[in-house]
Order: structure tokens, then C-alpha cells, then sequence
């Protein structure tokens, strides 16, 4: 060792060594400057992509698009068909809200909705439009991981996600989007991928022709379907109506993001109506989701013949209000096993246990935590209900999701589609009780009432 130490510093003395080891030292600080402060802003300089886009094997002509029995309710021909977009962000309930209030607004404006891809796993949260459409164009793409598809290549992109912690699915698989289109005449074609570029040449358009909305907030936009309406902007910042919309002559508008629960508004009848029939057609269709979760829900004695509760407990503010949220679903249970009516409703098995009579209904909970057994936050829940079941005590009936595996990357689904098992399941009980503020609530909440009441308010 201490030969070696010599030896390099005799190395040090020399001029020419030096000066090369000053140059590497700054051009390593000058590289990492640089990335550190990475602009994510549209380009025209498209990155290295995959040769085949998903679920197009490299075809646009593939794209699932609008058929000929849809029209523009004589308003328009091909050549003044106006388009909308959107991009997604945060996990799937979100994605889905997302995608909601963009079928609403494609029906307000007479446009055709232009359906970004579903991406599943790894994404990121919502940011100001240029990192964001960064992030989904430049950093979502299998040709930056290795061949094994468990670590990034070295592209001098930070934050790469790993290839086995994401995949992308077009939403028509996931659900019947072609009922929407010829019941509700809403022209939709869904599109491989997120980049300006692409819509670009797909559509025939300019950059002239693209109008973008850069929100600077997440909620910033409230659109009103009602022009006489006096509804609060509440968290939102700015009213929009629908003849603002109307009113463009862009051939496309993208939108930042399109989440928020109350962020399209369906105050007119004729729009209330048509979301609940749009969120009907809200079903997974996708391979073994259903058929899984039905066998399930035959363990537990059938429909209606259980509770389904979820509860997130293990990050964010959720993660702060564990013991508040816990003790809210206690109360709620507790109090079915008084309401009469709830007790009709229910019809639920018992199950055995040694705690006696009381709070024994068989109860199902879709959960964040695989251990929640083991888990503290969860103590209280077990304590006072022994008959919970989660996801974890039905892994048999679980092989069937397996075998599915996505076409475009070939990546297995399993871990993908567990927590839409994990829906369902929860929302085919007869009463669902959920976390306030949580996106999977407000789903499974929908629906429980799809499943049993045939009810959407």
C-alpha cells in the first residue's frame, strides 16, 4: 500500500498528469452543474426513442380510433375536426379522473379527444406543464433500461425509473371506451404517445395550430357547463366556460392536467346524465382483473354478503393521520351493526373467532400495506374486528395474474394489476367504508354503487 502511495504521488509531480487531472476535475463539476439544472422544456430535438411505439407495433394505422358511425352532429366535416389532449400524471384513480374530465370536455367543445397513454407504477406527480411533459417524453421510454429490464442504462438523464417499476397500457384495454364513442357520439382515438412531435405529424398540424395550457397550479382551472351558474372556485383559481373553449380557433389544445374531482363541472341535467353513463362503461376489461376478484368475492360469501373498507395509512398526510383515519372507519363500522337499515342492506356473513358475538362480520379491506398484520397503525382495527381480510390471505386465487403480461414491453402485470383486484373486491361488498380524500375511495365508492345499486350520483 504504501509503495502504491508513492508511486502516485511521483504521478502528482508530473506537469502533463496534472493538468489532465484539472481538466477531468472541472469537466466532472461542469457535467454534473448541467444535469443538476437540466431544462425539461418542449423541444424540437426529439430524444432516442423505441423503434416501436406501444400498442401500434410501429403502425399509426393500428391506432383504435373513431368509427364511421360516429359524427360531429352535422357541425363540422374532416378538415375543421378539432382536437384535445392532456397530460397524465400521479397513479392510476388520478389518471382516471383525468381521463373523465377529458371524455366531459371533448362532448362540451366538439372536439376529438386525443387519449394519452394509462401509465401504471412509476410516475411522476403533478409539475408546471414543460417538466412534466419532460419527464413523460424524455424519461418514460424501455430503450433508456437494460436488456433485463432491471436497471436504467446510464443515459446522463437523473432520476431515470427503473424498467420493472413502470409499464404503459392504452386505456381502451382497460376499459370500453368504443361504447362511450358510439352511445354518446364523443370522438376519441387513443395515442401511443405523449410527444408534440408525434401529435404532430399524426394530426397534419402546425405548432401554430396547438394551443397549450401551462397551468401554474394544480388546480387552476374550473370549467362551468353551465353559463349562468354562480358555483365558488374553492380551491381553483380561474372560471372557464364552455364558450371559451368554443371560441378557439387552434386545431389542438393541450392541457396541462386535466385531475380534480370538480374541476369539469355537470351542472346542467342533460350532463349529469351523460356522466353517469359514461361512468358506467368505468369496468375493467382488462385480462383476469374481473375474474379474479369475482372468486374472491365467492370466498367471502358473495356480494353483499361482506364490508369492504380501504384504508391508506402509509404515505403523505395519510401517513401523518393514521390514527385519526383508523379510528374514523372503527366508528363507521361500529355503527352498522346498529343502523337496521345498513343491517338489511348487508346480509353478511359471520365468521369465528374467539372474541364472541360482537363486530363479527366478515370484513374486507383493500389496504396500502401488504403486512398490515404486522403493521402498527393497523392494531386497533384487528383488535376490535378479528374477521378482516385483505388481499394477502387469498394468494391461490391470485395465480391467474400471473400469466399476464403486456404486449408492448412484455412486462409481466402482476404487481400492476393487484390493486385493481384489491378495488373491486372492496367495492363488491355490501356497504363500502373508505379514507377521506383518497382517489381510490372515491372509485371504489362509484363502485359500490355500479356493482349493487345500479346508482351514480
Amino acid at each position: 500500500m504504501a509503495s502504491c502511495s508513492r508511486a502516485l504521488q511521483r504521478l502528482l509531480l508530473r506537469p502533463m498528469f496534472g493538468l489532465i487531472l484539472v481538466f477531468v476535475f472541472f469537466t466532472t463539476v461542469l457535467h454534473y452543474f448541467i444535469e443538476s439544472n437540466e431544462d425539461l422544456s418542449i423541444t424540437t430535438e426529439e430524444p432516442t426513442i423505441m423503434t416501436e411505439e406501444p400498442w401500434t407495433n410501429g403502425d399509426m394505422d393500428n391506432i383504435p380510433t373513431f368509427d364511421s358511425n360516429t359524427v360531429c352532429d352535422g357541425e363540422c366535416d374532416d378538415n375543421d375536426e378539432k382536437f384535445i389532449t392532456y397530460l397524465p400524471h400521479s397513479q392510476f384513480n388520478n389518471q382516471r379522473i383525468e381521463l373523465e374530465n377529458a371524455i366531459l370536455l371533448a362532448y362540451y367543445t366538439n372536439r376529438t379527444l386525443i387519449v394519452p397513454p394509462l401509465v401504471l407504477g412509476h410516475i411522476s406527480a403533478w409539475a408546471p406543464f414543460d417538466k412534466l411533459y419532460g419527464y413523460l417524453s424524455l424519461k418514460l421510454h424501455k430503450d433508456k433500461c437494460s436488456d433485463r429490464g432491471l436497471k436504467p442504462k446510464p443515459t446522463g438523464m437523473r432520476r431515470t425509473p427503473s424498467c420493472d417499476s413502470w409499464t404503459m397500457l392504452n386505456w381502451y384495454e382497460v376499459y370500453n371506451l368504443t361504447a362511450i364513442q358510439k352511445e354518446e357520439r364523443i370522438r376519441m382515438m387513443s395515442a401511443p404517445s405523449f410527444k408534440v412531435e408525434w401529435i404532430k405529424k399524426a394530426l397534419q398540424i402546425k405548432d401554430d395550430d396547438i394551443k397549450y395550457f401551462k397551468d401554474d397550479t394544480l388546480y387552476n382551472m374550473m370549467v362551468y357547463d353551465d353559463p349562468q351558474s354562480t358555483t365558488v372556485l374553492g380551491k381553483y383559481q380561474q372560471r372557464t366556460d364552455i364558450s371559451d373553449f368554443k371560441s378557439l380557433p387552434q386545431k389542438l389544445l393541450y392541457f396541462n392536467s386535466l385531475f380534480g374531482g370538480s374541476r369539469v363541472l355537470t351542472e346542467l341535467e342533460k350532463h349529469q346524465q351523460l356522466r353517469r353513463r359514461i361512468l358506467r362503461h368505468f369496468i375493467f376489461i382488462y385480462p383476469n382483473v374481473m375474474s379474479t376478484a369475482n372468486k374472491i368475492v365467492a370466498k367471502l360469501g358473495g356480494e353483499r354478503s361482506y364490508i369492504g373498507i380501504h384504508v391508506r395509512v402509509s404515505d403523505g398526510p395519510f401517513k401523518r393521520g393514521a390514527q385519526q383515519i383508523v379510528e374514523s372507519i372503527m366508528r363507521k363500522l361500529s355503527s352498522l351493526n346498529s343502523t337496521s337499515d345498513e343491517t338489511d342492506l348487508l346480509q353478511s356473513r359471520t365468521c369465528q373467532h374467539d372474541s364472541g358475538p360482537i363486530n363479527d362480520k366478515m370484513i374486507y379491506m383493500a389496504t396500502d400495506i401488504v403486512n398490515s398484520r404486522q403493521t402498527k397503525e393497523y392494531g386497533l382495527l384487528y383488535e376490535n374486528f378479528p374477521c378482516i381480510m385483505t388481499l394477502s390471505d387469498f394468494d391461490p386465487l391470485l395465480k391467474d395474474l400471473t400469466s399476464v403480461v403486456n404486449k408492448w414491453d412484455n412486462m409481466n402485470m402482476y404487481k400492476f394489476l393487484l390493486p385493481f383486484v384489491d378495488l373491486i373486491v372492496s367495492a363488491k361488498g355490501g356497504n363500502f367504508i373508505g379514507t377521506s380524500h383518497s382517489t381510490f375511495t372515491r372509485y371504489a365508492r362509484l363502485l359500490n354503487k355500479m356493482f349493487l345499486l345500479d346508482e351514480i350520483k
